[in-house]
């Protein structure tokens, strides 16, 4: 018998949200994307945002971590020989953990609204 694992690696579509870090929901009248970058650039094992409970950084690299090993979830390598990944996120809380969940690349397919991709073309 498989392992569910075994059939993660196997999937052709896989359906998955981009969530944001705490920090973005503390006060969003005080968003500042430019500052908030900065300080992810600076610290590459802060978490920016994850995908199936994984968390990322901004440069589009899952941390190694020890929360991340505890995850019962599909893994990077799940996620990579997957045909097909399909993403939408949108919302401006939501901008650097989208920009670090594209720089992982393993999302093929993207849907967000119009003023979530602005202020990302506008950062990268």
């Amino acid at each position: 018998m498989q392992s569910i694992a075994e059939k993660w690696r196997k999937i052709d579509v896989a359906i998955v949200g981009v969530g944001s870090p705490p920090e973005y929901y503390s006060d969003k009248s005080q968003f500042d994307p430019v500052a908030l970058r900065r300080s992810y650039e600076d610290n590459p094992e802060k978490t920016v945002g994850d995908i199936g409970a994984r968390r990322f950084n901004i440069q589009g690299q899952f941390l190694k971590n020890d929360y991340n090993e505890r995850i019962m979830g599909i893994d990077e390598e799940g996620l990579k020989s997957a045909k097909n990944v399909l993403s939408i996120a949108a919302g401006h809380h939501k901008v650097l953990s989208i920009i670090g969940a594209l720089r992982l690349n393993i999302i093929t397919h993207f849907v967000t609204d119009e003023s979530t991709a602005k202020t990302i073309l506008s950062l990268v």
